[in-house]
């Protein structure tokens, strides 16, 4: 099933889902047929509802959607994890008793907001302008192919790991743990100007590195 996109679509799921880019043309598609999938307008959103038939038979917990280039995604799930790959929007990605993952993915200018209760967030190669991740139960570990202006990271029984390739500018960064330690393997400044990071969690490690 698809459905032309607009600038931002809006997906609401009672399981999990898989994001990919849509790359022969400007339509949203949903790969798994047997995944009963409804279209609606909401103010400037598109909104994409899914759910499996009562009968249920072989409709995936996690099925996939592709997305066309610069699309800004919203997700909304729960009881499943979101995993998304290759997007170029912004995004804020939520779930709850499940992980995020999102690797390859992001611009320059993107948004990105990815928030889980119980599960971890990780994230591989991601550009953004602007990077929350938060969760309760659950590692964070976020790896940035640029760096980000401002980084928001919290948990409260997990580590943080925020890693940032080389040569990447000195972060104003503040660190927050109870049972743990925070580790700080880069050069950081108190100059307001510079990209910030907050680090935080309650029970779990902090760290700040260069990427691989």
């Amino acid at each position: 099933m698809d459905r032309t996109a607009g600038s931002h679509l809006l997906i609401e799921t009672a399981n999990g889902v898989r994001l990919r880019p849509q790359a022969t043309g400007g339509h949203v598609v949903v790969a798994d047929q047997a995944v009963r999938a409804r279209f609606s307008a909401r103010d400037a959103l598109s909104v994409l509802d899914l759910d499996c038939p009562p009968a249920g038979g072989d409709c995936a917990r996690m099925p996939t959607v592709e997305v066309p280039a610069g699309t800004a995604v919203t997700v909304v799930a729960r009881d499943a994890g979101v995993d998304a790959a290759g997007l170029t929007g912004d995004l804020h990605l939520t779930t709850v008793n499940g992980d995020i993952t999102l690797a390859s993915s992001g611009g320059s200018r993107s948004a990105v907001s990815l928030a889980t209760r119980n599960g971890s967030i990780r994230t591989t190669d991601l550009r953004a302008a602007t990077l929350s991740a938060a969760t309760v139960n659950g590692d964070l570990d976020l790896t940035c192919a640029d760096a980000p202006g401002a980084v928001d990271a919290d948990t409260t029984n997990g580590s943080v790991r925020f890693l940032l390739p080389p040569g990447s500018p000195s972060y104003a960064v503040t660190t927050a743990t109870d049972n743990g330690r925070a580790h700080l393997g880069l050069p950081t400044t108190g100059d307001r100007r510079a990209p910030r990071a907050a680090l935080r969690t309650v029970n779990g490690d902090v760290t700040l590195a260069a990427g691989p």
